[in-house]
């Protein structure tokens, strides 16, 4: 365990207190070092996160994996629960070949910015990478010869990327505006940018991180400043004795994570901090693993931070609650490679659409309801819809989420009921609900006769029975027999193909072009609206065509054909009315 010490914080928002005893914990910075004339080894390992402070649901955390100093490359790892589950993805394809770092999520998690260059401290510059188009070349957002642009961070809005260039930190407008340089009158550098949530203010640190903290001049600290450089920065925070640099805001803005170190440059002391915005100094350990702990950043829901712990070849990436309790995750965990630099976006939320029904008094209807997943097409995961509240006038039954529903109302009930459905996909559940409205109506007529088997406002498949009945097809495309015994059959509207099978039956298609058949028999058909095909078959038949252009065709016997409206054409028709 480290000794304790006693070390004095100072603040912008308090006067200087005395830290209190911290067992096993000494400060100290990882920053993400930029060498400073220094080839400091390989700085990398101090590359800390790019913050966008994304709230959410947590969703996908973009990072470094690779050989230690060496051409890592970018990897996706998802976070589905509070004990770490998910599954990493990659590299991300960018045709570029040198080490890639400090990835940063845009708002909309359609890109990642991230720097990359030929390893070592030096020799880097701004890309953008678009997630939503796979191969996509890289879009070059710096060129400077002789100068280092790194650490970029995505500000919440989407209109800029600020990143350390040189020792300064730049604003670059992504819509071609001129870049601010909010640093230039601050020695000797400033590190590693963050973003209020309101993309109003920018906090970064400054100071020499090749040089150990001696309690004045030499400790790195904490400043904020307006992102349209309308004033000079501010010091936030100074700890004597100390490095602090590296900040991260939550995405509620009120707090901040921070790395602290008591040495220059890859320390073991360095530990990750988190205290509120408002009283920095008034910190609470988050990880203290006294092999390094660095690159802290803020799970979208507010309630983890994940962070690097120890270097080179040995570094991961770990998870823990940020209130400082509950046992870090390991959640890289690649032997032999450096793993870092995390930036945690939020996941698009399942969504579900609001959807209805039709059925008769005492019959059940199944429901099928389509919720899906928002955000980029990459991020999508299967979606499980499941019934939030119950109907007031019926049942419902669903044997697993994401299966049909079937709603059976109570006996007797006439009228309207409904019930909500909500969703959830790999990374949680969905605020979004759907209704899910059924109407219940009477048991429909044919001709005045009760109808024995009733469809649905779907295409339906009806078969009568071997007795008399009466068929109802409501809406959709239908396809209906009736069999045997004398049969009354409506169809309704659709595209319906109705076939009244033996026995001397009455067939009354609606609106649609429908094919209606009465099969063997005295059987009596009358087309609706449309371009309807009657056939009478076998029998003396009766055909009406109705509105619209008909063929009618009585088939065998002596048949009776009235066209009807429209230019109706028909064949063995002994009598025909309306037809040239």
């Amino acid at each position: 365990m480290a000794n304790p010490r006693h070390l004095k914080v100072l603040d912008s928002n308090r006067a200087p207190v005395s830290g209190q005893p911290i067992m096993g914990f000494t400060f100290a910075a990882v920053l993400r070092p930029l060498a400073i004339g220094l080839a400091l080894i390989a700085l990398l390992t101090l590359a800390a996160p790019a913050d966008a402070v994304l709230s959410g649901t947590n969703g996908r955390i973009v990072f470094i994996d690779g050989p230690a100093f060496g051409n890592t490359q970018l990897y996706l790892r998802s976070v589905t629960s509070s004990t770490g589950a998910g599954s990493t993805t990659g590299p991300l394809a960018t045709g570029l070949t040198d080490q890639h770092r400090h990835p940063t999520w845009s708002p909309d998690r359609t890109k990642v910015a991230f720097a990359e260059g030929p390893g070592g401290a030096t020799g880097y510059d701004i890309y953008i990478l678009d997630l939503t188009t796979p191969g996509a070349t890289p879009k070059r957002v710096t060129n400077s010869p002789g100068i280092t642009d790194d650490r970029p961070a995505w500000s919440p809005d989407g209109t800029r990327i600020a990143y350390e260039s040189g020792n300064d930190i730049i604003v670059h407008p992504l819509n071609g505006d001129a870049d601010l340089n909010l640093t230039g009158l601050l020695a000797p550098k400033a590190w590693k940018a963050a973003w209020s949530p309101d993309s109003q203010t920018v906090y970064y640190s400054v100071g020499d991180i090749t040089q150990p903290p001696n309690g004045t001049n030499n400790d790195i600290r904490l400043y904020q400043q307006l992102a349209d450089n309308s004033s000079a920065g501010t010091e936030l925070l100074h700890i004597t004795g100390a490095h602090v640099f590296q900040p991260s805001i939550s995405p509620d803005g009120t707090k901040l994570c921070y790395t602290s170190s008591t040495a220059a440059g890859n320390s073991t002391t360095a530990a990750v901090l988190a205290a509120p915005l408002s009283s920095p100094g008034s910190f609470t350990v988050i990880a203290d693993s006294l092999k390094g702990d660095y690159n802290c950043t803020w799970s979208p829901d507010g309630t983890k931070i994940a962070y690097t712990e120890d270097f080179g070849s040995n570094g991961e990436i770990y998870m823990t609650d940020s209130g400082g309790s509950g046992i870090p995750i390991d959640l890289s965990n690649v032997a032999g490679m450096f793993d870092g630099n995390p930036d945690w976006a939020p996941d698009g939320r399942p969504t579900c659409p609001d959807a209805s029904a039709t059925t008769t008094v005492n019959k059940p209807v199944t429901i099928t309801v389509t919720c899906s997943d928002t955000g980029p097409a990459y991020e999508r995961s299967n979606v499980r819809d499941y019934h939030a509240t119950n109907p007031s006038h019926g049942t419902l039954k669903q044997e697993f989420a994401g299966d049909p529903f079937v709603y059976t109302p109570n006996a007797g009930f006439v009228g309207t009921d409904s019930f909500q459905v909500g969703s959830f996909d790999d990374f949680g559940f969905g605020t979004d609900t759907g209704t899910v409205t059924i109407t219940v109506r009477p048991t429909p007529k044919c001709l005045g006769k009760t109808a024995t088997i009733v469809g649905t406002a779907g295409n339906d498949v009806l078969t009568g029975t071997p007795g008399n009945d009466v068929i109802v097809g409501l809406g959709g495309d239908d396809r209906i027999r009736g069999g045997r015994g004398k049969d009354v059959i409506c169809s309704g509207p659709g595209r319906d193909r109705v076939t009244g099978g033996s026995g001397n039956d009455v067939i009354v298609g609606g609106p649609g072009n429908d094919t209606l058949g009465g099969g063997p028999g005295n059987d009596r058909i009358f087309g609706n609206s449309g371009a309807d095909r009657l056939s009478g078959d076998s029998g003396s038949d009766t055909l009406n065509g109705g509105s619209g252009r008909d063929r009618l065709n009585g088939g065998s016997g002596t048949d009776r054909c009235n066209g009807g409206s429209g230019l109706d054409r028909g064949s063995s028709c002994e009598v025909r009315s309306g037809i040239p």
